[in-house]
């Protein structure tokens, strides 16, 4: 379970990267 949120966390944070940038 906490393997999960991890990764839904790091997809926010790479998706807010990506917004970010552009």
């Amino acid at each position: 379970m906490e393997a999960a949120l991890l990764g839904a966390q790091e997809r926010g944070v790479l998706c807010w990267w990506l917004g970010s940038s552009i």
